[in-house]
């Protein structure tokens, strides 16, 4: 195994957090941002990203009005922990991390809209697989 990930050159870090970002950010948003990360990486393995549409937004612990969300312009599996976005619940950048791209504030909106008021739920998926492109590009009615 060793000697074939060795060979694989491609490869983007997930956890690219340094003591630096650890410091500035902290132990529980630098964890939420690899496991956020790894949700990306699996999304993208499990073949339900759409190139680079789609967003999975998280709280950050200890600041339930804080989102991390991808950076708009980069495929799922270019996702890292540091370049995820910090946004507010009003969906307003609060710390763009190491990511070169802005974040795209229509699914900001939409996704801290749910967070606001649904504050049980901690992480958010919005996806364009296939399939449910297919039903949702349905004229008629499907039936099971």
């Amino acid at each position: 195994m060793a000697r074939f990930l060795s060979k694989l050159k491609h490869v983007i870090k997930i956890n690219d957090i340094t003591p630096a970002l650890l410091e500035k950010w902290g132990p529980e948003e630098c964890a939420t941002r690899s496991v956020l990360a790894t949700a990306y990486r699996l999304t993208h393995y499990l073949n339900w990203d759409d190139l680079i549409y789609g967003h999975i937004t998280t709280r950050i612990p200890g600041n339930e009005d804080h989102l991390l969300i991808n950076p708009y312009g980069i495929h799922y599996t270019e996702v890292t922990a540091s370049n995820l976005i910090k946004i507010n619940s009003a969906g307003e950048l609060v710390d763009q991390g190491s990511a070169k791209f802005p974040f795209q504030p229509t699914g900001a909106v939409i996704h801290s809209a749910i967070h606001i008021n649904r504050p049980d739920l901690g992480c958010l998926m919005h996806i364009h697989s296939e399939p449910g492109i297919a039903v949702s590009a349905a004229v008629e009615k499907i039936e099971p």
